[in-house]
């Protein structure tokens, strides 16, 4: 695979990981459950904080796409690069902050990476790539993918990919 373009940029704040939709039955207007061919009709609904972060990333991605000259999603192959960086808790002590941003302390409770990626890339689908289907390869940024930092954001690194 040959890399065609790649572009690198920032979002600032906390990440927040993509939360499972929530699913529940639809009711009629007697409270019953709503039942199509013999089933309970089923809706789902992704939470609030999530829709939030999703759209502000993806407002972050339309702004870079205009900044890059990028004016459809890419069709082939993409490769991505994400570092997130964790806010350094207030309540630690200065010699401990001091190991956290010297990356010896990795943040191992604040959230699940796989769902913080998850995140990323449903923001990105249709202004980087048509589908997050798309994505062949995960590349580092670093070598550390979720570090502590006095500037809470997520390092972004997209890589558009030819197979010739």
């Amino acid at each position: 695979m040959v890399i065609l373009r790649e572009i690198r940029f920032y979002i600032s704040g906390v990440a927040v990981p993509k939360s499972r939709a929530r699913t529940f039955p639809v009711l009629d207007d007697q409270g019953r459950v709503v039942v199509v061919n013999g089933k309970p009709l089923i809706k789902s609904r992704t939470p609030a904080k999530t829709l939030a972060w999703e759209s502000y990333m993806a407002a972050i991605a339309r702004q870079q796409a205009v900044i890059h000259k990028i004016k459809e999603p890419h069709d082939g192959p993409v490769a991505l690069g994400m570092k997130f960086c964790h806010p350094i808790p207030k309540s630690w002590s200065e010699s401990k902050k001091k190991r956290a941003r010297n990356g010896l302390i990795s943040p191992t409770s604040e959230m699940d990476l796989s769902n913080a990626i998850k995140s990323v890339e449903d923001a990105f689908e249709g202004i980087f790539y048509k589908n997050d289907s798309l994505i062949v390869a995960y590349v580092p940024i670093s070598p550390l993918w979720k570090v502590y930092s006095d500037q809470p954001r997520i390092d972004i690194l997209v890589q558009f990919l030819s197979l010739t």
